[in-house]
């Protein structure tokens, strides 16, 4: 997964993708990728945060994204899709 998110062209799905991980990490007590790859996620997601437009945008903040955590969000706080996705990450990593 290391080399998939270094190279994403379209930086906005970073927001998607840092919600996804969050959500398997904080919530479900599951973590999807090493911490090395979530902190450069963060790092890069902060480096064009003011530049992105998401309709999620608005769950992050620079402040969570600096200190490399996504400990601040509450279940109740992510999106439906979002849960789905984490959950659908996590059956697709159990079978390789």
């Amino acid at each position: 997964m290391s080399s998939f998110f270094s190279n994403v062209p379209d930086d906005g799905v970073l927001i998607p993708w840092y919600l996804i991980l969050s959500y398997a990490y904080y919530i479900e007590d599951e973590s999807l990728v090493t911490d090395t790859e979530y902190d450069n996620i963060c790092r890069r997601l902060l480096d064009k945060f003011d530049e992105i437009e998401h309709r999620h945008k608005h769950l992050i903040s620079k402040d969570d994204l600096a200190a490399g955590t996504g400990y601040t969000l509450t279940k109740k706080d992510y999106p439906q899709i979002v849960i789905g996705a984490a959950k659908q990450l996590r059956e697709e990593l159990d079978y390789e």
